[in-house]
């Protein structure tokens, strides 16, 4: 059995973690939520290959991983992920928030920009449902 001596007020660590190594746990800003990932890739994908992909097309799945992307750090600002993953993680959140909300933009911009009448029409679709369904977040 092994004993660990604690001074008052300092928190017991496991025998194999360092002092560095248990005081720099920041929450990760990749998105935690695993089926999320196929949820995202599968339809990106098979769109892409059942599909013509264009340049717009190709603006349109980056600008949409972009925004995937940029929704851990977002959790992380507004607190969502905790106190501690908010303070301790806030300046890289903060960071990676602007250049994947940069990056979702400057691509979105582009697929718009890029796309055929009837495609611009159709992107419409999910952005009138997402300001629908914003209060509901």
């Amino acid at each position: 059995m092994i004993s660990i001596m604690v001074e008052p007020g300092v928190e017991p660590q496991h025998p194999s973690m360092s002092s560095s190594a248990a005081s720099s746990t920041v929450a990760p800003l990749a998105p935690r939520e695993h089926g999320a990932y196929g949820q995202l890739g599968f339809p990106l994908l098979s769109a892409l290959i059942a599909g013509r992909p264009t340049l717009a097309s190709s603006c349109l799945v980056a600008a949409t991983v972009a925004a995937f992307l940029g929704h851990e750090p977002l959790l992380v600002l507004l607190g969502q992920r905790g106190a501690r993953a908010q303070r301790e993680g806030a300046t890289l959140a903060r960071r990676r928030l602007v250049a994947c909300g940069s990056l979702a933009t400057v691509f979105g911009v582009l697929a718009v920009g890029m796309a055929q009448p009837v495609a611009r029409v159709a992107m419409l679709v999910p952005r009138v449902a997402g300001l629908l369904l914003l209060p509901f977040v």
